[in-house]
């Protein structure tokens, strides 16, 4: 909540601060005396989707620029976690913004659809997997398109790392939302030096933590989304230990809570390692000389 305030109070900041500019154009004696002038004004009406796993904050990164712009908008939210957006929609109904100024509508992807291709949409924001990002903005025609896609984050460990701070570090980024964050650790190459004791606390760590209900305060690891979601990731770990990859820990459960992999010798070619996994699920490998890119 407090980095949804934050957003709110950073945009209100800088909705007094959207100031034109002035140019000197006198580039030759042709030219004395001219000047130019530049003044920014509303885009348009906006079109904004969102994903689930951080319902308020990523809608308020959408809505608290617009607002401060002056631009109207219509949000959709992820049909999993619509409420948060329809929260920030109370909030703002109680507001003096002009009747009709924005829309939280949560509908199938279907019928949001004319979010992507009607014409008096003037900019599309959307926040999720590359594949469907991509596909938007291909369908757009000329409206301003922003895209907030998923990542397949890396980490180093080299031969003088301080292991202590790297394995917080780096269970804490893999698992914190069980995953399902587009800046988690999902590959962490290892120098030989320290490889295999880096392997041994991580298992060690990730083992430690506690899996079930996020209600409970000690609960690090809560479900996923869905169980359409865990399958997902059963199959993916599945294709790599086809490809070679050995499962040191976890990934032996079932359902929406099943538990947490630590995988190491997963092949750069495999798709758990080439594409977003948006699960909870680690994969190390490890490497001798980074300029040789000699990754194993």
């Amino acid at each position: 909540m407090s980095r949804l305030i934050d957003t709110f109070r950073v945009a209100a900041a800088e909705s007094v601060r959207i100031h034109g500019e002035v140019l000197e154009l006198a580039i030759s004696p042709r030219a004395r005396g001219y000047r130019g002038m530049t003044q920014r004004v509303p885009v348009g009406p906006c079109a904004f989707i969102s994903p689930f796993n951080f319902p308020l904050n990523l809608a308020a990164h959408k809505i608290a620029p617009a607002l401060a712009a002056g631009c109207s908008f219509v949000l959709k939210p992820a049909s999993r976690t619509p409420v948060g957006a329809l929260l920030i929609g109370e909030v703002l109904a109680e507001t003096d913004l002009p009747q009709g100024a924005f829309s939280i509508l949560p509908t199938t992807r279907d019928t949001a659809d004319l979010l992507v291709t009607d014409t008096r949409i003037k900019l599309l924001s959307f926040t999720g997997s590359a594949a469907v990002g991509w596909d938007l903005k291909a369908r757009a025609g000329k409206k301003k398109v922003v895209l907030e896609l998923g990542g397949n984050a890396a980490c180093i460990v080299d031969q003088d790392a301080d292991l202590d701070d790297a394995v917080r570090r780096l269970v804490f980024g893999a698992f914190y939302q069980s995953g399902q964050s587009c800046i988690s650790v999902q590959r962490i190459l290892g120098h030989d030096a320290i490889y295999a004791e880096l392997r041994e606390r991580l298992v060690a760590a990730t083992t430690a933590l506690v899996v079930g209900d996020p209600r409970d305060e000690t609960t690090f690891i809560g479900p996923l989304i869905s169980e359409r979601e865990a399958e997902r990731i059963e199959r993916w770990i599945a294709s790599a230990r086809q490809a070679g990859a050995r499962v040191l820990c976890g990934g032996d459960g079932t359902g929406c809570c099943a538990n947490q992999p630590c995988s190491r010798r997963c092949r750069r070619t495999n798709r758990s390692v080439r594409r977003r996994r948006l699960g909870r699920w680690q994969c190390s490998v490890r490497f001798s000389d980074l300029k040789k890119r000699s990754i194993r």
